[in-house]
Order: C-alpha cells, then structure tokens, then sequence
C-alpha cells in the first residue's frame, strides 16, 4: 500500500471522525437547550456554519469549502418552507443548515430525510403517550377529542435534529 493511499484512508476516517464529533458539539447542548427553555441561540446554531466550511477546507481544500456551502443552502432552501408554513421554528432551520454545513451536498438530502423521519416517529410517540396518559387520569378510557389535549403537543425539534442526524450518520457509515 503506497503512503499516499494510506494517508488519503487515514485523512477520510478523521474527517468523518472529526466532522461527527463537531457536529455532535453543536448538536448536543442545542438539543438540551431545546428541551429545557425551547430556545438554541443564535450563536449556537449558526456556529457551524463557520467551522463546517473551515473543517471541510482543512480536510478537501476548496472542493470542501464548497461542498459544504453547498450542503448549508440546500437544506436552507428545502427547510425554508417549513418555517415560512410554522412547522419549524427560526432556530430549527439555522440547525439543520449547520447539519447541512457539516454532511455536504451528497448527504444532506438523506441526513434531512432521517432528521423528519425521527421528528415524525417521536412526535407520534409523543401523541400516542399523552392520550394513553390522559384516558389513565380521566378513569373512563375516553378524554375528549382522541385524548389528545387542545394546546397540542410542543416538539423541541433539536432534538429529533441531534438523533436523526446522528443515525442517518451512522446508517450512512454501515452502508458504504
């Protein structure tokens, strides 16, 4: 094995080490932050929008740099929407920008597939354990409307962000 290969495969594993690392930084304390006061500051969710692009330079040159920024505007430009349509909040897009930032173009389509994939699963949890601890409390099985009360249920969505990225990431590296 000649060494340029060799450190072409030990350069691929830090980058998907250190990118996942990274991005788990950021991911992480925005998800608690989510879940304890439903805010991620801006500092926070807009960080990796700096250091993706740096870490992707460090790693790929300039080919990185743009892999990444265009991994940020493409998840921008499919998330977008949703926040115009309040299905996501301002903080929620910024995130899932810095996922985009952090995968690159090629994985961000699929990252944002897991990301809803695990926002739909916990928000369906999250329903069916309301109605089956509201129909406990109400002693007769039946709580109104489908046991679902009517402020709805509030989602911190860093979290389904943090987990789904990180099992599409996952998922990514068994598959290949």
């Amino acid at each position: 094995m000649s060494s340029s290969l060799w450190m072409s495969m030990r350069s691929g594993v830090w980058q998907q080490l250190s990118t996942i690392l990274l991005l788990m930084v950021v991911l992480v304390p925005a998800a608690i932050g989510d879940y304890q006061r439903h805010r991620v500051p801006n500092w926070l969710s807009m960080s990796g929008w700096v250091i993706a692009p740096l870490v992707a330079w460090l790693f790929a040159g300039l080919t990185g740099i743009g892999d990444s920024l265009l991994g940020l505007g493409l998840m921008l430009v499919l998330i977008l929407p949703l926040w115009l349509i309040h299905w996501f909040g301002a903080a929620d897009v910024k995130l899932i920008g810095t996922v985009g930032a952090f995968v690159g173009l090629s994985d961000s389509l699929l990252v944002l597939f897991g990301i809803l994939l695990t926002g739909l699963a916990m928000a369906l949890l999250l329903l069916l354990g309301r109605a089956f601890f509201s129909s406990k409390q109400s002693g007769s099985g039946q709580s109104g409307k489908g046991g679902v009360a009517k402020e709805g249920i509030v989602l911190p969505y860093a979290i389904p962000i943090a987990f789904g990225t990180l099992l599409t990431l996952l998922y990514l590296q068994l598959a290949r």
